[in-house]
C-alpha cells in the first residue's frame, strides 16, 4: 500500500515541463516542484503517482443512457455521442465517471493518440501512474459557485461536478458568457484565482471574485483537490492499469506454460524414443536367436555367433561357388543395394531362372532396377506390371547372360 501520493501536473503534452506536489499519507505537504522535467522525478515502491493533464484537448460532456454494465456502457457511450464529435469516435477515448439521476452519465473524451502519447511519454521515466486526471476535475469546487484557475497564460473552468472548460486568459470573457447563457443553474458566484487580476467583463450579473495567488499555491490546490472533489480517471478501457498489468501477467503464464509444455515434450519424447529402441533391439535379438539355433541347434549358448556364422556362410559359398543360382542371387542382391526405390517382395528359382515380384516407388524405379541387372550381365524380362495401392507391382524373369 503507498504511504506516500506524487500528484503530477504536465503544463502540456508531450510534456516538455510539469510540476509536482509529494503529500504523505495523510495528505499532508512535503515538497513541491515547479517547471522542472520528468528526470527529477523517481518513484519509489512506497508511492503512488496521480497525473493532472491539461484539459485543451479534453471535452467533458454527459449523456443519456439507463445504468448498464461497464462493458455493454463502453459499447454504447461512442454511438450516443458521434453526432457531436469533430473526430471519428472509432479514434476517440471515452472515459466515464459516477452515474446521475435521470440516467446521466458524465463522460470525459480524448483522442486515443493523445492519451498514447502521454502513456508512451511516461513509461520513457519508468513512471506509472494509477489515475491520469483532466485539470478541470481537480479544481477546488464550492456548491452553486464556479472555480477558474489562470496557469500559464491558460484558464481551466469548473462549473459542476463533472463540468468544465479551458481557454486563454484573453477569451475568458466570451467563454463565461456563452456557458452562462446555457446554463439553467446559473453559479452564485465565480472565483478567479491567479498571480494577477485577470481583466474581465460580462454580460451576466453574476458576480465575480479574484484571489491572488501564486502558482506554487495553485499546484498544491490541484494536488489536495482530487482527494475530496469528483472527477473522472481515463486510465479505463485500452489504458485501464488493471487490464495491462492483467494481460503482463496472462502473458508470463502463458509463456511459463509453453516452456514447461516442450521441456516436458522434450523429456518424454527422448524417453519414447530409448522405449522402442529397447524394443526393438530385443526383437532383433530374439530373430538372431532363432536363425542361430537354426544354423547350429547343438549349440547350448550364443558366444561368438557372428564369427560362427561368418564361418559357415563362408563354407557355403565355397561350396556352392559353382552353381547358378548363387551367382544370379549374388548379382541380384547387388542390384536391389543400389536401387533403394524397388523393394523385393517374392523370389522364386526354377530351371536356372530366377523370378522376382517387386514394388516399387514408380514405373522408373522399376527401369531403374531393370538395367542395374543388365550391367550385371543378366538377361531380364518383364511379365507384367501394375499399380496397386499407390505402388508399382512388377514381375521379372531373370537368366545369366549365357543362357
Amino acid at each position: 500500500m503507498a504511504t506516500q501520493t506524487v500528484v503530477l501536473f504536465l503544463h502540456s503534452i508531450p510534456p516538455t515541463q510539469v510540476s509536482w506536489t509529494l503529500l504523505d499519507q495523510e495528505g499532508v505537504l512535503i515538497e513541491t516542484r515547479l517547471h522542472t522535467d520528468l528526470t527529477t522525478l523517481t518513484l519509489t515502491a512506497e508511492q503512488e503517482l496521480i497525473v493532472i493533464i491539461p484539459a485543451q484537448d479534453i471535452l467533458l460532456t454527459y449523456v443519456e443512457l439507463p445504468k448498464l454494465s461497464l462493458h455493454r456502457l463502453r459499447q454504447a457511450i461512442p454511438f450516443a455521442l458521434e453526432d457531436t464529435l469533430i473526430n471519428d469516435s472509432s479514434e476517440s477515448h471515452f472515459a466515464v465517471g459516477t452515474y446521475k439521476p435521470e440516467n446521466y452519465w458524465p463522460v470525459a473524451v480524448i483522442s486515443q493518440e493523445k492519451m498514447a502519447q502521454l502513456i508512451e511519454s511516461l513509461d520513457h521515466f519508468q513512471l506509472r501512474p494509477t489515475q491520469v486526471i483532466p485539470v478541470t476535475l481537480a479544481l477546488p469546487l464550492t456548491e452553486a459557485r464556479w472555480t477558474v484557475f489562470c496557469l500559464d497564460s491558460i484558464c481551466f473552468v469548473r462549473t459542476q461536478d463533472y463540468s468544465g472548460f479551458s481557454c486563454e486568459i484573453e477569451n475568458l470573457g466570451i467563454y463565461l458568457d456563452a456557458v452562462l447563457l446555457e446554463t439553467t443553474q446559473q453559479p452564485t458566484q465565480i472565483d478567479i484565482y491567479s498571480e494577477h487580476k485577470v481583466p474581465i467583463t460580462l454580460k451576466s450579473a453574476c458576480p465575480i471574485v479574484h484571489y491572488k495567488a501564486r502558482e506554487k499555491k495553485l499546484i498544491e490546490s490541484l494536488a489536495h483537490g482530487i482527494k475530496t472533489q469528483p472527477y473522472i480517471n481515463l486510465l479505463q478501457g485500452l489504458f485501464s492499469t488493471k487490464r495491462k498489468l492483467a494481460e503482463a501477467k496472462k502473458f508470463w503464464v502463458y509463456t511459463a506454460y509453453v516452456t514447461l509444455a516442450w521441456v516436458g515434450l522434450g523429456f518424454f519424447s527422448h524417453l519414447f524414443a530409448l522405449f522402442l529402441l529397447e524394443h526393438q533391439a530385443g526383437k532383433i535379438q530374439s530373430a538372431i536367436h532363432v536363425v542361430y539355433k537354426r544354423n547350429f541347434p547343438d549349440s547350448k549358448s550364443m558366444i561368438s555367433s557372428k564369427s560362427h556364422m561368418e564361418e559357415k556362410l563362408k563354407n557355403l559359398l565355397t561350396q556352392a561357388s559353382n552353381e547358378s543360382f548363387l551367382i544370379l542371387l549374388a548379382n541380384v542382391s547387388h542390384a536391389f543395394s543400389q536401387n533403394t526405390g524397388a523393394q523385393l517382395k517374392h523370389i522364386d528359382y526354377r530351371d536356372k531362372q530366377l523370378t522376382l515380384e517387386i514394388s516399387a516407388n514408380s514405373f522408373d524405379d522399376v527401369d531403374t532396377l531393370t538395367q542395374s541387372l543388365q550391367q550385371y550381365g543378366l538377361a531380364v524380362k518383364q511379365q507384367h506390371a501394375e499399380i496397386v495401392s499407390g505402388r508399382v507391382k512388377a514381375a521379372l524373369q531373370i537368366n545369366s547372360g549365357d543362357a
